[in-house]
């Protein structure tokens, strides 16, 4: 019986199939760029995956073809919209939060729906240069410009690809490529057996059961169908030249959120992950006519992180209710607030799945609303309650233990209060976010930003502890949005002659990353 490590041989040789780092040649060949980003991995759990050998391939990039790791601050929120919406687009804080209101429809919108997202992408296409534009992009939240995007919130499912719009076509395709399909086979195998197992472990643990149960599918199919989707279109891609390639690997962001970043199993997906950026590596390569400069990055990392309700016996929602509300009924909260995004990413696979993230109108019943779907939350006031936004900020620290609450005073000034007192930015920053933050300037003024987005609520509640563990307000152990120093404490990794890392603050943001990469595009031999 053959072994299973012979099925990941060349067909038609003994040699295991490994990537031959050559030289490409140079007479001819255009330049062309190709990003890919690792969701959810902050510096810090890079380098410890490192060190613990789950990622060869990163770390032969390092220490023996001159690539150099650089410090990336995500900027606010420390999430995927906002961090795509500043690099495709050059525009900070787009938007206040994963998960958020609009305040004329009353109407809460998720960033995976592809009918706000598509919004707030037509909006971003008028303020900045598509850095994808003539390019192709997978598995991102906005598409950047690109000719064909595939398994993006504005472009759900299998995108412009010709074989998978006809039955005659999937079968030759299959046939062509059979050697990847029996790879992906073999490997969806393997995750389910894990993902069974961990099922196990996370009941034992005494995690909710269908909770635990609902997320099985969702990891197979972030995990390993979606990545090895990725890595062939790609592939398909530099083999024929795209000028400029934007991909998304989700799967360690994916089960940080559901067992924390340092887990087991979060970092058992980043063996996968290093295994397709070097297949990627190798496709580029091959490209007959481009000559691919190969930037790795992450857009943020995650917190280690308590949920409120654990806590505190109640949702979020029920404590904030009680406080602007009493003796009423609660506010509402939108869909999936207790699980976070955990469950919703693979939605990007197709458009059946999107029914269930449709937009949600709230009943206008209810004057104030809320929405917490991470370690950031919003509330929206009714206009009875707005000269009551000091006192409100003031109880929810107090009584509702919510870690630090930001509005604008009379004067426009922005204030927070913690636990300490009540605070002001950006002059206070070290009091809110804490000493030793890498980028503690900048922080807080994306704060300031943050709170004046015009989807913003009028309190802007944080779960992030300058001093003690942070908070998410979601059921989840590994969370992001907020101005922690893990979450917001990303990497970029890119050959040493690239332009990236031309800064003198000694670490880039997205809009650095940005201009780093026009750069390249504007170069004489990229067309």
């Amino acid at each position: 019986m053959a072994s299973l490590k012979s099925l990941f041989k060349t067909p038609g040789t003994n040699r295991t199939l490994k990537f031959k780092w050559t030289k490409p040649e140079q007479t001819g060949k255009k330049t062309g760029l190709i990003l890919i980003q690792i969701d959810g991995l902050s510096r810090s759990q890079l380098q410890k995956a490192i060190s613990a050998g789950k990622m060869p391939f990163m770390q032969k990039l390092i220490r023996k073809k001159g690539y150099r790791l650089h410090s990336f601050y995500s900027g606010l929120p420390s999430s995927t919209p906002a961090v795509q919406a500043e690099i495709f687009y050059g525009v900070k804080c787009a938007v206040p939060s994963f998960g958020f209101i609009d305040r004329d429809s009353r109407a809460f919108f998720t960033m995976l729906s592809s009918r706000f997202a598509g919004r707030i992408q037509r909006e971003l296409e008028g303020k900045g240069e598509g850095l994808l534009s003539g390019g192709s992009a997978y598995s991102d939240c906005f598409t950047g410009g690109a000719a064909k995007a595939s398994f993006c919130a504005t472009s759900v499912g299998f995108g412009s690809y010709w074989f998978l719009k006809h039955p005659f076509n999937v079968f030759f395709f299959i046939i062509r490529h059979w050697f990847m399909f029996l790879r992906l086979a073999v490997l969806l195998v393997i995750e389910c057996g894990l993902a069974v197992i961990d099922l196990l472990r996370g009941i034992i643990s005494r995690e909710n059961f269908l909770s635990e149960l609902n997320f099985l599918p969702t990891r197979v199919g972030i995990c390993v169908l979606l990545r090895e989707l990725i890595v062939a279109g790609v592939s398909v891609d530099c083999s024929r030249g795209v000028p400029v390639i934007h991909c998304n690997l989700l799967g360690y962001d994916e089960q940080s959120h559901r067992r924390g970043p340092s887990s087991r199993f979060a970092h058992w997906t980043l063996k996968g992950i290093d295994d397709s950026i070097r297949r990627i590596c190798c496709a580029s390569q091959r490209s007959k006519g481009r000559r691919y400069s190969l930037w790795i990055y992450s857009d943020h990392g995650q917190e280690h992180s308590v949920p409120y309700s654990k806590l505190f016996g109640k949702s979020v929602t029920q404590a904030v209710s009680e406080i602007i509300n009493p003796g009423e009924a609660a506010l509402q909260n939108p869909p999936h607030a207790d699980t976070g995004i955990q469950f919703e990413r693979v939605v990007y696979l197709g458009k059946q799945l999107l029914k269930h993230f449709r937009v949600k109108k709230r009943d206008s019943s209810h004057s104030a609303m809320i929405t917490a779907v991470g370690p950031i939350g919003h509330i929206y006031l009714s206009s009875k309650d707005q000269y009551r936004k000091k006192e409100l900020a003031l109880a929810l620290v107090l009584r509702a233990h919510i870690p630090a609450v930001i509005f604008t005073d009379d004067s426009k000034k922005v204030k927070v209060f913690t636990a300490e007192g009540l605070f002001r930015l950006p002059e206070d920053a070290v009091m809110v976010l804490g000493e030793g933050h890498p980028f503690s300037g900048e922080t807080a003024d994306d704060l300031i930003t943050l709170i004046k987005n015009r989807f913003s609520g009028d309190l802007l509640i944080l779960g992030w502890r300058a001093r003690g563990d942070p908070i998410s307000f979601p059921i989840e152990n590994g969370a992001h949005a907020g101005p922690g120093r893990e979450e917001t404490h990303g990497f970029v990794l890119a050959p040493k002659d690239s332009p990236v890392g031309n800064t003198k603050k000694g670490y880039l943001r997205p809009i650095d990353l940005r201009n780093a990469a026009l750069e390249i595009k504007h170069r004489t031999d990229y067309l």
